[in-house]
């Protein structure tokens, strides 16, 4: 936004500046009534953010009232108030929408069809909401007075105005070659701007680099706190800068910058961004939306919640503490202190190097790692880096086990979990190279009496669209999968019953139609799953580390896990028989970064086999699944990327690759979480165009049953509640996870959940089906903290397991 933005909203928020002027200026603030519930104070720690409002409160925020009277109702510190030029009153709630004032005046909310509110009565007044914006935020749409095309070709072959010197020489740095963890999302790249079109032919960012590198700083800063930087904007040439003027009409021009003039974006000085939260890569909520052209936008605006301020402000401190200032009507706009010592700057981002670093930046790898394990409190954690088809980096971190102590090195192994299903449906192809099988053929060949085993190919197995229950859908080990078993009795019992669908008309994870795959290779090669293994992939890949289904102990890591987020314990590990051909493989992270390399090159895997590895199963109905050979596939930036994640008692895995960038990353740890891959993988295959290409992955999985009962927010949130007091209904639950959940184990959950305080929020993340049960996951505020919830329930309402972390 120009200056001359920043005055003209100043004239339109003129009204709303008197109450601006008046927070924090010596206003009379009516002493506030104390909280009603622990869940309403503030975290006492300042480095945590504040919990969300209750979800009822939110559609209550906003501002009410006349130009001349102007009130904010705003969250702050748990509690709803209602703001105004002459002080403050906390609103006393009495019932839903229904509140009184520390006087006895009565505040009442009338709500529209959308359940926000449309209007506030106050005592005998009625004040309206004030249309400050949608609820998305109100970014200005101009309408190009004349063609784009036309206005790009007029603007390139202007000038910047001349300037008197003298200046330092400019030195554009691209933000990403100093920390690729910063994410980008280059508004004038895309349609979503002012203008409804793009300005910028590459989604790149630069500063003059004094301030690329105090930048890089700042989300180093921001990394241990959970946090990244998500840039709009940073460098814009000058002809960028004219097309925004010559495209506005004239009563527009106040909302652009004078090409006369240029802007500190023209000189590599300026920067647009907000903050990301690592764990999700999602954007996180702020007063009001980038590039808003209402009060909201303003630093210092009072409204809103505490959780939107606490950020705002967080974002504010670092960016100050590395000497930048932020812009006074835009809370996401920030100067470089040394601005004016750089001249107007009308390059194209075409024209600007794109060098990357030659390798990857060991700190950084370290950082990410750093704060994974104190965030997820990892016991050990195994990374391995492919950049440009070579192995850059291999490395250990924490223990292999706490008792006795041994460090992690490049030499342990983890327990790969389902990371092994592309190492099966490889070897099923290299078998079908062989002559011996051919992927189509249907399991009726080797074991005719499964259900339905005329109508499902080796394929459908592979692809998981057989329509065969998964026999481990759950995270802990049960009172059955605690005994030895054969593949089998699995296939007996999961194989015989009917299925959850047609084959080839829903996908369904399956741990069964590994189970049976693995044992139709045995009989097929006529040598047990581990030799086929060793002798077709691990030792003509040198891949030395890996065994399947070893005994001996040596080099191994030791699993762990935590219950209700308690002291890391020796995880229980599943009994023989029941991982095999779906998960069986432990391995090092440095020799599944050998795999990979083996994947994204030609010549393992004939062009036939490759094309079955990683093409993307499509449902009889024409959908896609997602799902290739034994890898998750998806689209990101116009590349295909191709992951799966492992998961076994104790330990967790993932592996991700991108062949147009022969790039990957492996991830190991001995703990049931594990650290986010994301960071890492812009590491080695960073965002390259534009936008993100939508993900064609529009897969029709099994519909997840509605269990009897209540919801899954409501249900999670009860659970926990009962844990927290150390009571739990054992009607409810199922009589594996009763005798998981022994009293010990609701004493301990007690004893540690019960001190973070009340369940002030909670955000249902998604639902999906899981071995015929309902899969969700919500995650709730607790207190100061978020506690992230695992629930699978039957469709008779029982619950079959809950985990936390």
């Amino acid at each position: 936004m120009s200056q001359a933005l920043m005055q003209s909203t100043i004239r339109r928020a003129s009204a709303l500046l008197a109450v601006l002027g008046a927070l924090g200026t010596g206003c009379r603030t009516v002493p506030s009534t104390p909280p009603a519930t622990a869940a309403a104070v503030r975290s006492a720690n300042p480095n945590v953010p504040p919990p969300p409002p209750p979800a009822r409160w939110l559609g209550l925020l906003g501002e009410y009232g006349p130009d001349s009277g102007i009130r904010i109702v705003l969250e702050r510190d748990g509690q709803l108030v209602l703001h105004s030029a002459s002080g403050e009153m906390v609103l006393a709630e009495q019932s839903d929408g229904s509140f009184s004032t520390p006087d006895g005046r009565r505040v009442r909310f009338v709500r529209g069809a959308s359940d926000r509110a449309i209007r506030l009565s106050l005592g005998d007044s009625a004040l309206e909401r004030r249309q400050v914006g949608p609820e998305s935020g109100n970014q200005l749409v101009i309408t190009p007075v004349r063609p784009i095309a036309e206005l790009r070709r007029e603007a390139l072959a202007a000038r910047p105005p001349a300037e008197r010197g003298p200046f330092l020489p400019s030195d554009l740095v691209e933000l990403t070659t100093l920390d690729p963890t910063i994410k980008l999302e280059i508004r004038y790249a895309t349609s979503n701007n002012l203008f409804g079109t793009p300005f910028y032919s590459q989604a790149r960012a630069f500063l003059q680099r004094p301030a690329a590198e105090a930048l890089a700083r700042v989300n180093a800063a921001l990394r241990p706190r959970g946090y990244g930087l998500l840039v709009h904007d940073g460098y814009r040439p000058w002809s960028v800068t004219k097309m925004f003027w010559d495209a506005s009409p004239e009563d527009k021009h106040i909302f652009v910058a004078n090409p006369a003039e240029g802007s500190k974006h023209n000189r590599g000085a300026a920067v647009d961004l907000t903050l990301y939260d690592l764990a999700t890569g999602a954007p996180v909520e702020m007063v009001s939306t980038y590039d808003e052209t209402s009060p909201r936008a303003y630093p210092d605006y009072p409204g809103g919640t505490s959780r939107q301020r606490w950020h705002r402000a967080l974002l504010r401190r670092a960016m100050e503490a590395e000497r930048f200032k932020v812009y006074e009507a835009e809370w996401w706009h920030f100067d470089y202190a040394d601005w004016q010592k750089y001249p107007i700057g009308n390059v194209e981002f075409e024209q600007i190097g794109s060098a990357r670093s030659s390798a990857v930046d060991e700190r950084i790898v370290d950082s990410i790692a750093a704060a994974a394990m104190t965030q997820q409190r990892l016991v050990g954690l195994s990374l391995a880096i492919v950049r440009n088809g070579r192995i850059e980096l291999a490395k250990g971190y924490g223990l292999a086990s706490l008792q006795p102590r041994v460090p992690v090195d490049t030499g342990t192994r983890f327990s790969i979990g389902s990371v092994t299903k592309e190492f099966v449906a490889a070897l099923a192809l290299l078998l079908q190279e062989d002559g011996k099988l051919s992927v189509h053929d249907t399991l009726s060949k080797w074991y005719p009496k499964l259900t339905r085993s005329r109508e499902i190919t080796l394929l459908d197995l592979i692809n998981h669209v057989s329509g065969y229950r998964d026999y481990y859908p759950l995270d802990y080990v049960d009172r059955e999968m605690a005994k030895p078993t054969t593949a089998e009795h699995i296939m007996q019992e999961y194989a015989t019953m009917p299925l959850d669908f047609d084959p080839g008309t829903r996908w369904s994870y399956s741990n069964t139609g590994y189970t049976i795959l693995g044992r139709v290779l045995e009989r097929v090669g006529g040598k047990p799953l581990g030799t086929l293994l060793e002798e077709r992939i691990f030792q003509p890949l040198g891949m030395r580390q890996t065994l399947y289904e070893p005994t001996q102990t040596e080099r191994r890591a030791s699993g762990y896990v935590s219950w209700a987020l308690g002291e890391m314990e020796p995880a229980l590990l599943e009994g023989s028989g029941w991982i095999g051909a779906p998960g069986g493989i432990w391995s090092t992270a440095n020799d599944i970064a050998r795999w990979d390399l083996a994947l994204m090159r030609p010549g393992f895997l004939t062009p036939a086999s490759r094309a079955v590895l990683f093409g993307e199963r499509v449902l009889r109905d024409g959908t896609p699944t997602g799902y290739a050979g034994g890898l998750g596939v998806g689209d990101s930036f116009g590349r295909h990327v191709f992951q799966h994640g492992g998961a076994t008692s104790g330990f967790s895995a993932t592996n991700v690759f991108v062949p147009a960038d022969s790039a990957a990353v492996v991830i190991l740890s001995n703990t049931d979480q594990n650290l986010g891959a994301a960071p890492l993988v812009a590491l080695v295959a960073p965002p390259r165009t534009a936008a993100a290409t939508p993900s064609r992955r529009t897969q029709t999985p099994m519909t997840p049953p509605t269990p009897r009962g209540a919801g899954a927010v409501a249900a999670a949130v009860s659970f926990f509640n009962d844990l927290q007091h150390g009571q739990v209904n054992r009607r409810m639950l199922s009589a594996d996870y009763t005798a998981f959940l022994t009293p010990a184990r609701v004493r301990q959950a007690a004893a540690t959940l019960a001190p973070l305080g009340e369940v002030s929020g909670a955000q249902l993340l998604g639902v999906s089906e899981r071995g015929g049960m309902q899969v969700a996951r919500v995650r709730l505020t607790v207190g100061s903290r978020t506690v992230n919830t695992l629930m699978y329930r039957r469709p008779d309402g029982v619950l079959e397991q809950y985990l936390l972390w």
